[in-house]
């Protein structure tokens, strides 16, 4: 890299992020034909403060750091639902969410067994609003945990000169 090029990277930092892919289902599949509808985007509001202290960006775990759970489907905009089974969006789907900092190093490269006990327990307020559905697995990319890229995302330092990128 040249000095100017190498320079310009000074005024980056890099980010953590992930993405989450929960698999749920309805309680009960004869449900679906009983109109009790389809699953929504979930839109997550945090209206009372994590479990212990205010200090420690994890200390309601991971799933703080969600703020929303799109379904992975055509209406989506995500293109999944081409490549899922037939009647997979009436009583399965899927549903991405994405995770930054602290929030994405804790669940990246980590089992889906793991990641599902925290899921219900840490969503288990919203899970009690839909209680037709229950998430059955969930999968975290592992970009955090790759050494070639740390975790994906750049961004220019707040006293980086406007034409930093543009030195790049």
């Amino acid at each position: 890299l040249s000095e100017a090029r190498a320079g310009a990277m000074r005024h980056f930092a890099c980010g953590a992020v992930e993405k989450i892919f929960v698999s749920v289902e309805r309680r009960r599949p004869e449900a679906e034909e009983g109109g009790e509808g389809e699953l929504p985007s979930l839109h997550l509001l945090w209206t009372e403060p994590a479990r212990g202290s205010t200090a420690d960006p994890l200390a309601g775990g991971w799933t703080r750091g969600l703020y929303s759970l799109h379904r992975a489907d055509a209406s989506s905009g995500e293109g999944a639902a081409a490549s899922l089974p037939s009647g997979w969006s009436r009583s399965r789907c899927v549903l991405v969410g994405w995770l930054t900092g602290e929030s994405a190093r804790a669940v990246s490269g980590r089992p889906s067994r793991e990641l599902l006990r925290e899921l219900e327990a840490g969503l288990a307020p919203f899970w009690r609003l839909l209680p037709s559905w229950r998430p059955v697995a969930v999968h975290a990319t592992s970009w955090t945990a790759n050494p070639l890229s740390g975790g994906s995302y750049s961004y220019p330092r707040p006293a980086a000169p406007a034409d930093a990128a543009d030195r790049l």
